[in-house]
């Protein structure tokens, strides 16, 4: 009998997150677009509240993923179909389609202001030296006062 590794286990829960042109390229070098690769598959986590690919088997969803296959984008949780869209557009299988982490926190600041998100009202996004820290703050905050 084959015995098959869930992806839950140990390591392999993080394949989801890893940037496809890297599990199809060991040589592949992880530069700022796998980070929003990796930014959209956390976006939608938080929006759907279940993890990506949780029933799945790594020895199918390493080659899905390179083929292009992503978590079906949800849309019953309440949140604005721009934040769907922005999350799938992080984790386009073309690299230089994807947007900047300046582009994602300014569509966020957006999002976050159109939905009256007090947070987001004083955010400047013409500051081109915004700390990362700040901008990943900022998002999660967004997410997680949608979510809870």
């Amino acid at each position: 009998m084959e015995t098959q590794t869930n992806i839950h286990s140990g390591v392999f829960g993080v394949i989801a997150y890893i940037d496809p042109k890297r599990l199809e390229n060991y040589f592949y070098e992880y530069n700022e677009k796998s980070d929003i690769y990796s930014l959209g598959v956390l976006m939608w986590e938080l929006s759907s509240g279940r993890s990506p690919f949780a029933d799945e088997y790594i020895n199918h969803l390493t080659f899905d993923l390179i083929s292009g296959r992503r978590e079906k984008p949800v849309s019953d949780t309440g949140m604005p179909d721009e934040y769907l869209k922005l999350y799938t557009l992080c984790w386009d299988p073309e690299p230089n389609k994807r947007p900047s982490i300046s582009q994602v926190f300014s569509k966020l600041v957006k999002l976050g202001r159109a939905m009256s998100i007090q947070d987001f009202q004083d955010i400047k996004c013409e500051d081109d030296d915004m700390q990362g820290i700040n901008i990943y703050l900022a998002i999660l905050k967004f997410i997680l006062k949608k979510i809870y």
